[in-house]
């Protein structure tokens, strides 16, 4: 027996090791792991908005904020994603779930009115660590507006 063994996941051993040490709370490592270096936050996530602002019609539905998310290691769970919206304070307030299409979750925002107008983020939450995305701003135009412009043309 040579000693030499690979250690399992969340786990490392360094140079000459004869056992695995595991990774302290809250970090994880992929199996195979040489140092105490390879364990990172289990919860290291980029979340990245796919448009900084938007102009919605007021009374439509086709208004949605949407972010990719990507962890660093393991799935990002559907569940774990949330689109809130930003108080004057910058206070999360009227966070929902999000939805995932083609590796990318979304927030539809339902018919829109005047008080959907306002700055977004999307938050990803796991094992009680909260990482937000930088804002979005929706701006609303009145309905009335947007067929005054179509007569026009």
């Amino acid at each position: 027996d040579s000693g030499c063994e690979q250690c399992g996941e969340n786990t490392f051993s360094g140079d000459g090791a004869d056992s695995c040490t595991q990774c302290p709370d809250g970090e994880i490592s992929k199996a195979g792991s040489t140092s105490a270096d390879d364990c990172t936050n289990a919860n290291s996530v980029t979340i990245t908005p796919t448009k900084k602002s938007m102009t919605c019609i007021e009374g439509k539905k086709k208004c949605s904020i949407t972010c990719t998310v990507k962890k660093r290691l393991g799935e990002v769970k559907t569940n774990a994603v949330k689109a809130c919206k930003l108080t004057d304070v910058g206070e999360l307030s009227a966070c929902k779930s999000s939805k995932r299409k083609k590796g990318k979750f979304y927030r539809s925002m339902g018919k829109v009115s005047a008080s959907t107008a306002g700055q977004y983020v999307c938050l990803h939450s796991e094992d009680g660590v909260d990482t937000v995305s930088d804002p979005i701003t929706i701006f609303v135009e009145a309905k009335d507006q947007k067929r005054s412009i179509k007569r026009r043309m």
